[in-house]
């Protein structure tokens, strides 16, 4: 178990001693242990020093490759220098003010960016000098200061940016602890290694002695037994393609995105545990309900890990009673505590210690964490509020939809109807698909409020973990609307 006083890169020196064999990460190409990855990351650390990165630095790593990503995380924490990942949001806001800049051989330079090069020589630095030990670096972050700079998916909005101090990620990462047994537990993850979704739970595996398998091989990961893998529900499907493993995996952690009811059974013929995670980027992974086969049917059971999750009426959310549907707000040791730059989003969702996340919810009989919506979603529709929410589910039981938005018409053209926007994987089934839609709404869902006009397309905006980015989507359809330029539409309005 990590030492909650000390930073991560020191957390990795304890483990390298502890497990000095143990493979760390075992890829196609290359399978290092954490005596071999120790020496790495001192090897990136001599580099970062040698161009002037200390204590008051904040570094921006921009890499796919899974080492370079590991390594530079661990690295940082051992100079004492702030952390993020670079990428386009972050740029373009400028609300985190980086001091250098890295990135590895696989990506292209970004113009008018100044950066250094991680170039093959940095792993071997450590090797030409020797064995270091933590303390031959100077980490003086700690107290409040800083460390871990991200962003939130901005699915429904401007994204917005957090900081936690190396304390807060650190307790992120025990919190994760459960997943991970030492000397046993082989993870993998369909998220891509520089994004922040990744970066909790691979820091958490290597800090809790397991091993990290990088491929998305289907068979390279049988063959090293995999035990955890984690993904969005579309990527995890669209992984499959098809397929059922034999033997199954012992657990599919699903994040990112909602679990749709139509993908658990398929999920649970290749996986002998299914835990849908719920969590946000100011929480972390805060509850889970987990499906299982109980004679033949999926059963679920919820599961509240460190924190404490409450649903709150809707109307008065400083009162924790609540019958039905309402608010799920969260509070634990180690969630953000403010918006950076955004006082204004801040004060409505950081509120007496905890944090209102603006889904609604309840819990089942099992209690299990029924999400139902979102409270800034809700469509008020001639004076009912409808959730789109209900109604993507609905559409996602139709074969070939790979993606589904529902909305306001933003034009007005009808302003009391509701619009879909349908990814489909055959361009030509367009037609069948939109009859389909209105069928599918009408056995299945209570109301009356049905997409009277269907629009398919070929993809729809997400973010890299699966979530529908739901203001590009609304001004996709009113560019798509104002422009006319849609090819297959069903039109109900007579």
């Amino acid at each position: 178990m990590p030492n909650r006083s000390l930073g991560i890169g020191q957390e990795f020196a304890r483990a390298s001693a502890l497990h000095p064999d143990l493979p760390a990460i075992v890829a196609a190409d290359v399978s290092i242990t954490y005596k071999q990855l120790w020496k790495v990351i001192c090897g990136f650390a001599m580099s970062m020093q040698a161009v002037g990165v200390g204590p008051t630095s904040c570094v921006a790593v921009n890499s796919r490759d899974m080492i370079a990503c590991v390594a530079s995380m661990f690295a940082a924490s051992l100079l004492g220098a702030a952390y993020v990942t670079l990428d386009s949001d972050i740029q373009k806001a400028g609300i985190v003010k980086p001091t250098h800049f890295f990135r590895s051989p696989e990506i292209a330079p970004i113009a008018g960016l100044s950066d250094h090069l991680m170039g093959s020589s940095w792993p071997a630095a450590a090797e030409r000098q020797g064995n270091y030990m933590p303390t031959d670096f100077k980490s003086e972050l700690g107290g409040n200061r800083p460390w871990w700079f991200t962003h939130t998916s901005g699915t429904t909005g401007t994204p917005k940016y957090i900081s936690l101090t190396e304390s807060e990620f650190l307790n992120r990462c025990i919190a994760m602890g459960e997943d991970f047994s030492t000397g046993r537990t082989k993870f993998c993850s369909l998220f891509p290694c520089n994004t922040r979704v990744f970066q909790v739970r691979a820091i958490s595996a290597l800090l809790n002695g397991c091993t990290i398998i990088d491929s998305v091989d289907v068979e390279f990961m049988m063959k090293h037994g995999v035990q955890i893998l984690l993904g969005s529900p579309h990527t995890i499907i669209d992984w499959l393609s098809g397929r059922t493993l034999i033997p199954k995996i012992e657990v599919a952690q699903v994040t990112g995105a909602r679990l749709h009811n139509l993908y658990i059974p398929t999920l649970l013929r290749s996986f002998e545990n299914l835990e849908d995670v719920y969590g946000s980027t100011e929480t972390s992974k805060t509850y889970k309900n987990i499906f299982t086969l109980k004679n033949g049917v999926p059963w679920v059971v919820g599961k509240q890990l460190d924190s404490e999750l409450e649903i709150v009426p809707l109307e008065d959310a400083l009162d924790n009673s609540v019958a039905g549907p309402g608010l799920v707000r969260v509070r634990n040791v180690y969630m953000a505590s403010s918006y950076l730059n955004a006082a204004e989003a801040s004060g409505r969702v950081f509120k007496g210690g905890w944090f209102y996340s603006g889904d609604i919810g309840r819990f089942g009989p099992n209690g299990e964490l029924q999400v139902e919506g979102r409270s800034d979603e809700l469509i008020n529709l001639a004076g009912t509020k409808v959730s789109p929410l209900d109604i993507e589910d609905a559409i996602y039981r139709i074969a070939g939809v790979t993606a589904a938005f529902v909305g306001k018409d933003p034009v007005h053209l009808h302003p009391e109807r509701l619009v879909a926007m349908v990814a489909i994987s055959d361009p030509d089934s367009g037609d069948r698909t939109a009859n389909e839609v209105l069928q599918v709404c009408k056995e299945n869902l209570s109301s009356n409020a049905f997409p009277s006009l269907i629009i398919a397309v070929a993809a729809l905006p997400k973010t890299e973990d699966g979530k529908i980015m739901r203001r590009e989507c609304e001004a996709l359809l009113k560019h798509t609307l104002t422009t006319n330029t849609f090819a297959k539409v069903s039109d109900a309005i007579k």
